[in-house]
């Protein structure tokens, strides 16, 4: 049992070094179709205007996407908001930075672009699918090829011997599995607040 604890002690800890290996680089596409990513030096959005230039804004603490507008706050050192920012089209580029909060808010609400029911605020890489997953299984297959086998024993009990009868504990650790990889996908690839 202690070789078991210490396995995952070890396994757990290699997981938040993912910066030595060189895998802590992300990218991704905003609803719009700009880029935002983190490339070892702060979070930096990238957009496309007409004539297909990039540009590239200061670093980025976090942000959210509305009504076709990315609305966030950027920092000089990395760690205290120094400024903020509202992308009014993405298609166009039209950028408009703030220095203080008071004068982005009042944009905010001039504009409607205070989401009414959440806020979908992030700090970081908000696809969980994405090819760093499929890095992470490959190269740990150790594990990853026994919890699939394991997943799809689950499926065949609740299946062919519970009948999908959802007060069977397979079948709904089957359902609860299968509904969280589904909203998983779901809020990745709709981003938006609403």
């Amino acid at each position: 049992m202690k070789r078991y604890v210490l396995f995952l002690i070890v396994f757990l800890s290699t997981l938040t070094t993912k910066a030595g290996f060189g895998l802590s680089d992300w990218e991704c596409n905003t609803p719009g179709g700009n880029r935002i990513g983190d490339y070892g030096s702060g979070i930096i959005l990238s957009f496309m205007t007409s004539y297909q230039e990039e540009y590239e804004g200061k670093s980025i603490i976090r942000w959210y996407f509305y009504k076709g507008h990315i609305i966030g706050e950027t920092t000089e050192n990395g760690k205290t908001v120094s400024g903020f920012f509202v992308m009014n089209d993405e298609a166009t580029a039209d950028f408009k930075e703030f220095k203080s909060r008071k004068s982005w808010d009042n944009y905010l609400i001039k504009k409607a672009l205070k989401p009414k029911i959440w806020t979908r605020w992030y700090a970081g890489n908000w696809v969980f699918f994405g090819e760093e997953f499929f890095v992470f299984s490959f190269i740990l297959f150790f594990i990853s090829i026994p919890l699939s086998v394991l997943f799809l024993s689950w499926c065949y009990k609740a299946i062919w011997k519970e009948r999908l009868n959802i007060r069977k504990p397979y079948t709904l650790i089957v359902s609860i599995i299968s509904g969280l990889v589904i909203l998983t996908i779901l809020f990745e690839r709709f981003p938006q607040s609403i």
